[in-house]
């Protein structure tokens, strides 16, 4: 009892730590949408007069895999929508299709380290995340990305992703 008692109190205190890191990362976010405002203005009202044109100007824009392939228990992973929830890439809980399927799967269903993934459905809507990953992945429908054609970053695109207007 002394002993499960001892580790009760760690796990509390690591639950606590991960309450104030998840409330950083809240305010870091913040922050980050307000220094991308400063730098480049509201979206809506584009007060520093930025340029602009249409996604297709700046990026290809990719969608995912739209049938369900055959599952197998090993092979290359395949993500989707629930992948990026978190803003993050978990790549904790995934399916896997096999090498053939892989193979057969369009291009645009397969993202390289860099692109900008995005959820395209469901309540996680957006949430763009920088793949950061050089691993072969295929995705699903309810994933999209954007591959920067080289005048913006994949890092700008992420954050003007994440702006409200958009």
């Amino acid at each position: 009892i002394t002993e499960q008692k001892a580790i009760a109190e760690r796990l509390d205190k690591v639950s606590g730590l991960i309450e104030k890191r998840k409330t950083q990362l809240e305010k870091l976010d913040l922050l980050i949408k307000s220094r991308f405002i400063e730098m480049f203005g509201h979206q809506s009202q584009n007060e520093k007069n930025m340029p602009y044109g249409k996604i297709d100007d700046v990026a290809e824009i990719y969608l995912g895999l739209t049938h369900t392939p055959v599952y197998v228990e090993d092979g290359v992973k395949f993500i989707s929508a629930k992948n990026t929830s978190c803003d993050y890439l978990d790549l904790l809980d995934v399916k896997y299709i096999s090498r053939e399927e892989f193979e057969k799967a369009p291009k645009g269903t397969k993202p390289q380290i860099g692109d900008v993934l995005f959820s395209r459905v469901g309540s996680n809507l957006g949430h763009p995340v920088v793949l950061d990953v050089d691993e072969e992945l295929c995705t699903f429908v309810s994933l999209g990305f954007l591959r920067t054609k080289g005048t913006v970053t994949n890092i700008y695109l992420k954050h003007w992703m994440r702006d409200d207007f958009f």
